[in-house]
């Protein structure tokens, strides 16, 4: 019984060339009418305990419909790696940012 397998075998990949030509839309280039958009402010430091966060500036921004903390929407910790529930992290940092890039 022969068995097909791609792994040693190079895979012609058709979807490429619209791709990197710009001829097939990606499917954020989509127009999908009414839809909104969603933005993280990541932080810039490795560690830093998060005192306050003014969202004044960004709330008059004109096309903006809602700037929302961790304290806004009270989301409950995520499980770690999708099953260590002692290990849970928010989504999206509160009293204390622990890495750069992580969403305040």
């Amino acid at each position: 019984m022969a068995t097909t397998t791609v792994l040693g075998h190079s895979i012609e990949r058709r979807e490429d060339p619209g791709l990197l030509t710009g001829a097939t839309p990606f499917l954020a280039d989509v127009p999908a009418p009414g839809a909104l958009a969603a933005v993280f402010v990541r932080s810039p430091f490795a560690s830093a305990l998060v005192t306050g966060i003014d969202t004044s500036e960004a709330a008059a921004q004109p096309g903006v419909h809602a700037v929302l903390t961790a304290h806004d929407l009270a989301l409950p910790p995520m499980p770690a790696f999708g099953r260590e529930p002692h290990l849970g992290r928010p989504p999206l940092a509160t009293d204390r940012v622990r890495f750069v890039g992580e969403p305040v």
